[in-house]
């Protein structure tokens, strides 16, 4: 396996017990380097919940997607609840045998921009995340820890 200085990030010899840039011990840093690839596959599986991973460093990032999906998911959840009262209502007045030419509660097209507006923002910031975790450098990870 290759190993990396936790300190400055150099690639070590594999057998080095220290750092032979900067003299920082090895092995005690080799199990608490991060890893780019599972930064990533967790970006791409998790979207702004992969942001745990490295939270020391990133946690406005984390806090600032949770915000934007937790806001993004109940303006969905809203839309989703109008449609189904929609339907029950038509369900209703059918069964009823009255059909009403009243607007329905969730048939404003407003609540339809808003969850699409909404999506997207879910969509963005997931790809944000990917972006994100994919174009750091691997000695980013490599030195997660140095500046403990």
């Amino acid at each position: 396996t290759i190993k990396f200085c936790a300190k400055c990030g150099k690639e070590a010899a594999p057998q080095a017990e220290y750092c032979q840039y900067c003299g920082t011990p090895i092995q005690q840093q080799l199990a608490r380097r991060k890893n780019k690839n599972t930064a990533v596959m967790l970006a791409i599986s998790l979207s702004w919940w992969a942001w745990l991973y490295t939270y020391k460093k990133d946690k406005w990032k984390l806090w600032s997607g949770t915000g934007l999906g937790a806001i993004s998911s109940g303006v969905i959840s809203v839309y989703i609840l109008k449609q189904v009262e929609d339907a029950m209502n038509l369900v209703n007045q059918a069964m009823a045998g009255v059909v009403s030419e009243t607007p329905l509660a969730g048939s404003a097209p407003a609540w339809a921009t808003w969850s699409t507006i909404a999506s997207f923002v879910i969509g963005g910031v997931w790809v944000w995340s990917i972006a994100d975790t994919a174009m750091k450098r691997s000695e980013w990870y490599n030195t997660y820890y140095s500046d403990e």
